[in-house]
């Protein structure tokens, strides 16, 4: 009997090995192109760098035709693809694969470990895999070396050999057809496999398996069908294509693709392609994806959308109607140079189907050096998934307003993404991103995640600028200068800068019972002009000198105010949410300064540097106060000693002298006790 191989061109999928210990976390050791790492914390995204940690319970996202190579402790090398979202569990040896595929590749003997996609689970054990989520929730998994065992919930098992393929079909109670692949073009066709600086440590034994197939088609044992293999199957079937088909439609898409992108277009309200140009102009730039799965070797030819030089849409269009392509998971309007947005009201809209789920996810709106739209404009979404505008120049934007119920609305700019007045609203989630940010007004509302990143340079705020949501996530990969900001989160507000946050005036609250509102700089911490933080938890943290001036924070059952340097806090006011229960904690690794900050309903006051220095302080009657310092000694003379804790001036407890309250022996309540620093 002769074995027929499928030439399985792999969906950008890479090989999955999973070790004995836990697999909890793992280092990048290459990044290409766009991939993110999504806090579960504070749900804020950041673009991934050579030598991060990824740990659980965190989420990688990659987008088209990008990848990513993470190294385990253990050795174990794990590949993500493009358009995957993929995490480790909290514990043991399970990954999740919302999306997309992974390539695993253990030490020999490391064992296995549980694969969970959206609507199935299995253990699989082997020493290189790839695994693919496939359509419904389940996934296929594919050994290229060795051999592996697929074990579903109810006991079932498979074992497969170097060169094999199985589905587990949703539900985790059935498996599909187990099918041979010729593995020689599989792995030339999967970036993912060729496509990494580092060679897999099992390279070798992949190649003595391609090799040992070879010999079987040439031998006449085996036979090479050229027949694809794709991501949907049941218990009998398998989706397939004749390689030959794909073959063409690579050139023949690559042809019109190229007349296409040098083409300009203008979209007019009798264009019935997006349901309001001429379908004879606008069909020549259309293109969409038939083909049921994922093909590699399209590359950047795998796209759905309309596509142009600069392309135009007319100050007459108010709607854009997608329905005809709910069967896509995106949509794409992009532009080679810029996009013209000249309508000053437009709606992105479907007619969802009476049943069934539509396949459409993301909808972009792309210039690839520039993306208009009117001043006082405004532009609407729902039924479309994911809103995406996006640009590699600069995005400049005056009083332009968003809305999108059905998904995330996400602005992104190579270089400046500019926003003056205008915002968001009725939309459950939103990233606004861009090399630097600059937020000048506008109100920016979500009931989910509001996130704003500049991962280039600053993040620029001003003119009373006002953002809300459940979590609102403010970050910089160098500066953060807030100015007159209100931010208005239910769980958590995020403020994070590599390098300085600077803050001035503006309103900083989480309204939620257990809310935290933090505040993370990479070197120094700016305030001034009286700004106000409100939550539950309030956390600060310097890597150098945080400078607070007239900082009122109050609400709070913990305060925690930390800098690596020193911290000088001045004027400004402490008030807990209970005078029997809420603490405040303030640490410098040098020196401290307290001077003039009113502090009221804290039952524990806690101050700790090397040198402490108050002065213009009264301390809440029936609070007990810790003052530590390097030798745990006690000054009143009216000037500073390095080392001690320090009374300047005017130091008082429930109004009355504080010296009277100092006791160096027993932390006795209510007191005030010094000590050396822990």
């Amino acid at each position: 009997m002769t074995t027929k191989f499928f030439p399985l061109v792999l969906s950008l999928a890479l090989p999955l090995a999973l070790p004995a210990a836990s697999l909890t976390e793992a280092t990048f050791s290459q990044v290409i192109k766009d991939v993110n790492i999504v806090s579960m914390e504070t749900r804020a995204s950041a673009k991934a760098k050579l030598g991060d940690t990824f740990k659980t319970p965190d989420v990688i996202r990659t987008g088209p035709d990008s990848l990513a190579e993470l190294m385990a402790p253990d050795k174990t090398v794990t590949r993500v693809g493009a358009n995957t979202a993929f995490s480790f569990e909290k514990t043991g040896r399970a990954i999740n694969l919302e999306q997309g595929s992974v390539l695993f590749h253990s030490p020999k003997g490391k064992g296995g470990g549980t694969i969970r996609t959206k609507a199935a689970s299995a253990a699989v054990l082997g020493t290189t895999i790839v695994v693919t989520a496939t359509v419904g929730g389940g996934f296929k998994a594919i050994v290229l070396e060795g051999r592996g065992q697929i074990t579903l919930p109810n006991g079932s098992f498979r074992i497969l050999q170097a060169g094999q393929v199985t589905f587990v079909l949703p539900g985790s109670q059935r498996f599909g057809p187990q099918l041979n692949i010729n593995l020689s073009k599989l792995v030339e066709n999967s970036r993912l496999v060729q496509g990494f600086e580092q060679e897999l440590p099992s390279k070798p034994v992949i190649q003595a398996a391609i090799e040992r197939q070879v010999a079987l088609i040439v031998a006449g044992v085996a036979e090479d069908t050229r027949i694809l293999v794709g991501n949907q199957a049941t218990e009998e079937t398998v989706t397939v294509v004749d390689s030959t088909v794909i073959e063409q439609v690579v050139e023949q898409r690559e042809d019109r693709l190229t007349i296409a992108k040098r083409t300009n277009l203008e979209i007019l309200p009798t264009d019935p392609m997006l349901g309001v140009a001429d379908p004879g102009a606008t069909a020549a730039h259309l293109f969409l994806d038939r083909v049921p799965f994922d093909i590699p070797i399209l590359g950047s030819l795998n796209f759905s959308g309309v596509i142009g030089r600069n392309i135009t849409i007319a100050s007459t269009v108010t709607a854009l109607d997608f329905t005809a392509y709910l069967n896509q998971t995106d949509f794409n309007i992009a532009a080679t140079e810029y996009l013209y947005v000249q309508s000053t009201s437009l709606q992105l809209s479907a007619t969802l189907p009476g049943m069934g789920t539509p396949l459409l996810q993301d909808v972009r709106l792309a210039g690839k050096f520039g993306l208009t739209i009117p001043s006082g404009a405004s532009l609407s979404a729902f039924h479309i998934g994911n809103l995406h505008l996006l640009t590699g120049g600069t995005m400049s934007l005056n009083n332009v307003n968003f809305e999108n119920s059905g998904g995330q609305l996400h602005l992104n700019a190579g270089t400046v993404l500019d926003l003056t007045g205008g915002g968001i609203s009725r939309t459950p989630s939103t990233l606004l991103e861009g090399a630097t940010v600059s937020l000048n007004g506008g109100s920016y509302n979500v009931t989910g995640t509001a996130q704003v990143s500049a991962y280039g340079t600053e993040l620029n705020t001003s003119g009373f600028t006002t953002l809300g949501g459940n979590i609102v996530n403010l970050q910089a990969n160098t500066s953060s200068d807030l100015h007159d900001t209100t931010v208005a989160a239910t769980t958590l507000a995020y403020l994070r800068s590599e390098q300085d946050v600077k803050v001035a005036g503006g309103s900083y609250s989480v309204s939620g019972g257990g809310g935290n509102a933090t505040v993370s700089a990479g070197r120094d911490i700016f305030m001034g002009s009286s700004p106000q933080f409100q939550a539950n938890t309030i956390q600060m943290n310097a890597a150098r000198d945080a400078s607070l001036t007239g900082v009122q924070a109050r609400g709070f059952a913990t305060l925690n105010v930390a800098a690596v340097n020193n911290l000088n806090v001045a004027s400004g006011s402490f008030t807990g949410a209970s005078a029997g229960s809420s603490t405040a904690t303030l640490t410098a690794g040098n020196r401290l300064d307290l001077n003039g900050t009113a502090v009221a309903q804290t039952a524990s006051i806690s101050l700790s540097a090397l040198t402490v220095n108050i002065s213009n302080v009264n301390f809440p009657g029936g609070s007990m106060v810790y003052l530590y310092s390097r030798d745990g000694t006690f000054n009143n003379n009216g000037f500073s000693i390095p080392g001690a804790v320090n009374f300047l001036s005017n130091v008082l407890y429930n109004n009355q002298d504080a010296t009277g309250f100092v006791n160096l022996i027993n932390p006795t309540s209510p007191t005030i006790f010094v000590a050396a620093r822990p």
